[in-house]
């Protein structure tokens, strides 16, 4: 016995298996045996599967709506290509004509900071790791960041899944780094600040957002729950009928 403690403690499955099987018996296993000793058996378990039908589909749509709970991939940048020097010769069409049309963002920007860190493993490669290798760890500064596109039709936020991501504009991101070096500090300074090399060429990453599928797995749990409600619904209500065409028969 005491092994047995000891393994179901010890292994995360089984102690989130018996978790999840004791919350389904305390919580709608409770609810239904009241319902079966009121109601019946049969009756008591649809009135439970209702409940909890119409409770999930609530559930569901809250999560939907909002973009909480159960979550699916969320949006992340992907890098398309990497171009030293010029963008003239960059395959992606995108970029033709860079920088017209293009907005200009500040290095601190949130869209610049979560591009840098997909950039990152693609301009130093984790040791072992296939990739050519543009910057040494840390050796390496931001001094441009650069966007366009991303524009949405209609309010298809509520569809951030696909095949429903056709409904807006590609958004991609051009940040520019350069090789950086540290000066000699000067007198009264702790430490120099990372500058970029003069002699330097500017890399150019393009990257395009991929918006992910962060409500289908809400959307799926939401439809399938009131599509099972639904049905549980209308057998209630046939049940009803009956009952009543019964009733007023056995009255006449």
């Amino acid at each position: 016995m005491g092994l047995l403690l000891a393994g179901i403690s010890w292994d995360p499955n089984i102690r989130g298996a018996l978790v999840v099987l004791t919350a389904v018996i305390l919580l709608p296993g409770t609810v239904y045996m009241v319902l079966a000793t009121d109601t019946g058996a049969r009756l008591g378990l649809l009135l439970a599967l209702t409940g909890l039908f119409g409770w999930m589909s609530i559930m569901g749509i809250t999560w939907w709506v909002y973009g909480i709970g159960l979550k699916g991939p969320t949006p992340v940048w992907k890098v398309k290509e990497v171009a030293q020097g010029s963008l003239a010769n960059a395959s992606t069409p995108a970029v033709a004509g860079f920088p017209r049309n293009w907005k200009q963002l500040a290095l601190e920007d949130k869209e610049a900071t979560e591009a840098l860190a997909a950039t990152d493993p693609v301009l130093v490669p984790p040791a072992g790791e296939p990739g050519r290798k543009y910057f040494d760890a840390g050796g390496y500064i931001t001094v441009g960041a650069f966007d366009t596109g991303g524009e949405r039709y209609g309010p298809f936020h509520l569809l951030n899944f696909r095949p429903f991501n056709l409904w807006h504009e590609p958004h991609f991101f051009v940040l520019q780094v350069q090789r950086s070096f540290k000066p000699d500090a000067l007198p009264g300074q702790t430490a120099a600040v990372s500058r970029p090399a003069p002699d330097a060429p500017v890399v150019s990453v393009v990257l395009v957002r991929d918006l992910g599928s962060l409500r289908r797995q809400p959307a799926i749990v939401a439809l399938s729950s009131i599509a099972l409600f639904s049905v549980c619904a209308s057998t209630l209500h046939r049940r009803d009928k009956e009952a009543m065409k019964a009733r007023a028969e056995v009255t006449t």
